[in-house]
């Protein structure tokens, strides 16, 4: 067990075995292991590197005076880079190239070699602990950092016309818009910050929510709150239908020879989802509309109330005339009552093209993806090959029988059933 050298000796405790100097490990080891016997290493000069510059001069009273008005954080802050760079010195001291202990301590402690290089060496404004007395490490090495300086200040007048400029739906550039006060305050003679120091006043004064309703609409402010789940389990069958139109994608060819893209109106049952009655025909019209309702009640009945938006062909005076809230067409005292509040339909206008609103919007996207993508028309529906309108419609018909009797949907309702279960459950 002889030849250890000056490095191990005999342990003098009970027991048998060895005691190892520290300095006979790797840097790694001696790393982990410096902290317990830095104490007890003397101070040595640690400048390895000329200068090139007069001698550095500091007066010690002044540097702790500026560290007792800083926060505990930054003071504890230079303590721990202290204490590692120390780690770095005792590796020194120990034989170690300065190279070697950065790599060692950064190893051990798991931070970038450079950040000790920075600390020790420091930068032309920044001087390095180095050139400082040892004692006076905490304080020389704590962060320099004094937070962001008073704001230059911005009139009230140039406020205003920035924010007329900025908030408007154009919805220019934050840039654009703070050169153009920049030009008026000079002129006036306004105090006006810079661009960084505006964006941090809008952040600090300015709602987001206000931003969004000025520059980009209501529209854009209602995407940002939840959306409204409506729960038509309250429902019963037929109690409430809605209704929409549908343009196909592929073009037709009508006995009298016309040519052209059909349009469809669909109305479907709230409570189910099942599709009820459609009629089709060259464009929405109101004759479409009244025979749509007309399959309706023949098939099923009466419905207690119909969802639709107020077009041209929905609100006509035939369907919905003396109905409240239409705004369409003029409003006459002797106007005819329409079909639909003659047959004790109740019509409810909602919002067009939304999908919460109406659901047969959302079934719209479906029966166009098994209607205009069937295989049957794969190479034909254009206006050179239109596809006989009978044919179409035929094709239609099996299509919203298949969406109807679709097993495994998964509304609330129907909870895994077909909308044809659901409907003739209820």
């Amino acid at each position: 067990m002889g030849g250890r050298g000056d490095l191990a000796r005999r342990k003098k405790s009970k027991g048998k075995g060895w005691e190892y100097h520290y300095t006979s490990f790797n840097c790694v080891t001696q790393a982990a292991l410096v902290p317990e016997v830095l104490a007890s290493l003397p101070v040595v000069d640690e400048a390895d590197e000329p200068l090139g510059a007069e001698p550095f001069s500091y007066d010690r009273d002044d540097l702790w005076r500026w560290a007792e008005t800083r926060p505990q954080k930054v003071r504890d802050e230079g303590l721990e880079r202290t204490i590692l760079l120390r780690e770095v010195m005792a590796l020194k001291y120990a034989g170690e190239k300065m190279r070697a202990a950065f790599h060692a301590v950064a190893s051990a402690h798991k931070i970038p070699v450079s950040r000790l290089r920075h600390w020790y060496y420091g930068t032309p404004r920044s001087p390095g602990a180095r050139l400082y007395d040892h004692g006076d490490w905490p304080v020389a090495l704590a962060p320099r950092w004094s937070g962001r300086t008073a704001e230059v200040e911005c009139s009230p007048e140039a406020w205003d016309v920035f924010t007329a400029l900025w908030l408007v739906r154009r919805a220019p550039t934050l840039a654009i818009c703070h050169d153009r006060t920049a030009k008026i305050a000079r002129d006036k003679g306004w105090a006006w910050p810079s661009q960084r120091t505006l964006a941090r006043k809008i952040k600090r004064e300015l709602s987001p929510l206000t931003i969004i309703l000025a520059r980009e609409g209501s529209e854009a402010l209602d995407k940002l709150m939840p959306s409204m789940r409506r729960d038509r389990s309250g429902f019963t069958a037929m109690e409430a239908v809605n209704g929409d139109g549908i343009d196909w994608k592929r073009y037709c060819v009508w006995p009298d020879g016309e040519v052209g893209k059909p349009c469809t109106w669909i109305t479907q049952d709230l409570y189910s989802n099942k599709l009820l009655a459609w009629r089709t025909d060259k464009s929405e019209n109101k004759h479409m509309f009244r025979l749509a309702y007309g399959d309706l009640v023949e098939r099923w009945g009466i419905p207690s109330m119909y969802f639709i938006d107020n077009t041209m062909a929905a609100a006509s005076k035939w369907m919905t005339g003396g109905v409240k809230n239409r705004y369409r067409w003029k409003i006459r005292d002797e106007d005819p009552l329409g079909i639909m509040p003659q047959m004790g339909t109740q019509v409810r206008f909602v919002k067009p093209a939304h999908g919460q609103s109406k659901p047969v919007e959302r079934a719209n996207q479906e029966l166009r993806q098994r209607v205009d993508t069937h295989p049957k028309f794969s190479t034909r529906g254009t206006k050179a090959r239109p596809i006989p309108i009978d044919e179409f419609v035929a094709v239609m018909d099996e299509e919203f029988a298949a969406y109807n009797a679709r097993e495994g949907r998964r509304t609330p309702v129907a909870s895994g059933r077909s909308f044809d279960a659901v409907f003739a459950v209820s």
